[in-house]
């Protein structure tokens, strides 16, 4: 995605952000298998706050190189710490990018506060689906 400028990095990943498109994306980093559930927390929570300053209505979440296994609680610690901060930031989509190998047909769009989640193994057509209403 053209127009993207670095606007934060931590040693687990690289956020960018998309003004001309008002895409967010958080680009999680192959070091992500040696992080903790506290990383997970703080690196959401980093993104999460960035979405409400910026007043964003895409976000891009890039997890191919994710490499993390998180505890079955943060599901629940997302819902009420980062879908409100979310919701505040007035995202209006959601996209998760995977491997191309990535079995798709198993996830399903979601309604997540005031958003919609899909996920994705192509950019385009992460693209494609923000541009679309």
């Amino acid at each position: 995605m053209p127009d993207k400028k670095e606007v934060a990095r931590s040693p687990y990943s690289i956020f960018y952000h998309n003004h001309s498109d008002n895409i967010l994306e958080f680009s999680w980093l192959k070091s992500t298998s040696n992080m903790t559930d506290e990383d997970f927390q703080n690196e959401n929570l980093q993104y999460a706050k960035l979405a409400e300053n910026i007043k964003i209505n895409y976000l891009l979440i890039d997890v191919r190189k994710f490499g993390h296994q998180f505890s079955d609680n943060l599901a629940e610690w997302r819902k009420a710490q980062i879908v409100p901060k979310y919701n505040n930031a007035g995202v209006e989509k959601m996209a998760f990018l995977h491997d191309k190998g990535f079995d798709l047909a198993n996830m399903k769009e979601m309604d997540e506060g005031k958003y919609k989640t899909r996920h994705f193994n192509q950019v385009d057509d992460v693209k494609n689906w923000f541009e679309s209403k």
